[in-house]
């Protein structure tokens, strides 16, 4: 039984390597606003109903040169959109 002291919360969706290619599209410009997406900084809360894992990063990698430019060094983590 639920009630207004219950909460439900459903397991993270996973989403197909496509699918985050345009949550990551979307993110840079709907919600930064910017060309450049700092990984480090990413607001977490944002994508609290899906499954950030491994898969996210292999989806960066898989896309670089395609749709943005990836740079990852000892200092920086990040997007730069096309």
């Amino acid at each position: 039984m639920v009630n207004s002291s219950t909460i439900i919360q459903n397991e993270p969706a996973v989403f197909v390597p496509e699918q985050w290619r345009y949550i990551i599209k979307l993110y840079a410009d709907s919600y930064l606003k910017s060309k450049v997406i700092d990984i480090n900084a990413i607001n977490y809360d944002l994508f609290f109903y899906l499954s950030v894992d491994n898969t996210f990063h292999k989806i960066t990698r898989k896309y670089h040169g395609k749709d943005w430019e990836y740079i990852k060094d000892h200092s920086r983590n990040m997007l730069i959109m096309k």
